[in-house]
């Protein structure tokens, strides 16, 4: 996919002669090249990233299509040869240079690559890049209650139950009501939050103007790194 130029011109005993008129050649184009391994961001998820590539050179032929690849390496070994990844998997196919991967098993390695496609086929895949997903957050509290005393919402809950790893630190509590400002939209928003340690089973939260009826959930908060896990139902 590249034109090349072409002349020539003869030597004797007195030097070089002129340069001939140029003869232009146009090779035909071909698939595209290697990608650069993908950049993997963090999207806030432990089990969820944001995956970005650039484009190769296009070797004459515009790119139309991207596929990213997925595959599971071993979490035993720091080496991550081709026996112990497991077979890739097509998680995108488009034009697009991001996109979103997510629903991942926690506390595990990945692995993705990228190639690029034109008219003339596809490219080489890219080396790999390698994701590692965190622990999973704990679950939400149990039997979330709240209670209005005069200007005050008591809110109470019991610890989780189940598994311990990761260990609950902390709890979010999220208030949402009808605002009271004119110019938004009559859905619920949310009108207050707070965070409570993980020893507490109880709380007060003064109570937010807003009209109507309130809802609260509360979600935890892992060690480990793993962050917040799901909201509970609102009560």
């Amino acid at each position: 996919g590249s034109l090349y130029g072409f002349r020539i011109r003869l030597e004797s005993t007195n030097g070089f002669g002129p340069w001939s008129r140029q003869l232009q050649v146009e090779t035909d184009p071909g698939p595209p090249d290697q990608p650069d391994a993908p950049t993997v961001v963090p999207t806030g998820v432990g089990n969820a990233f944001k995956v970005n590539w650039r484009h190769p050179h296009d070797n004459g032929s515009i790119i139309t299509d991207f596929e990213l690849s997925l595959a599971s390496a071993s979490r035993s070994s720091e080496v991550l040869d081709d026996h112990l990844v497991s077979k890739y998997r097509i998680v995108y196919q488009g034009p697009d240079l991001m996109t979103r991967v997510q629903n991942l098993e926690f506390g595990a390695k990945y692995l993705v690559r990228v190639r690029a496609s034109n008219i003339c086929g596809q490219g080489p895949w890219s080396d790999a890049t390698e994701i590692q997903t965190l622990v999973k957050p704990p679950e939400p509290p149990e039997c979330v209650s709240a209670d209005v005393q005069g200007d005050q919402v008591h809110v109470s809950w019991m610890h989780p139950t189940g598994e311990t790893s990761p260990v609950c630190i902390g709890y979010d509590i999220e208030v949402k009501g009808h605002s009271s400002d004119k110019y938004r939209k009559s859905s619920m928003v949310v009108v207050a939050r707070k965070t409570c340690n993980a020893s507490m089973t109880s709380c007060t939260i003064s109570q937010p103007s807003c009209a109507g009826e309130i809802a609260i959930r509360m979600r935890s908060i892992g060690d480990q790194g793993s962050g917040h896990g799901p909201w509970s139902a609102p009560c």
